[in-house]
């Protein structure tokens, strides 16, 4: 979904869910920041829990075009 998402698939503000970090340059293009919160309903919401997940993948990955060719490569 996160994929769908920041590559404009689905009709969703990305910008409303993600904050894109400023230093990608050592990982990937499109890596984001991960934010701190001080309540838990925020901590443990689906943005801030799967931003490590998203971060972790190789350039490669993240660069495919397509969501049947992401899927591919995760695989």
């Amino acid at each position: 979904m996160v994929f769908k998402i920041i590559k404009g698939l689905e009709d969703v503000d990305s910008n409303k869910l993600f904050t894109m970090s400023d230093n990608a340059c050592h990982d990937h293009s499109l890596k984001l920041c991960k934010q701190h919160f001080k309540l838990n309903v925020r901590k443990f919401f689906y943005s801030a829990d799967i931003i490590n997940a998203w971060n972790d993948l190789q350039e490669s990955v993240i660069q495919c075009q397509s969501v049947s060719k992401f899927k591919r490569k995760l695989g």
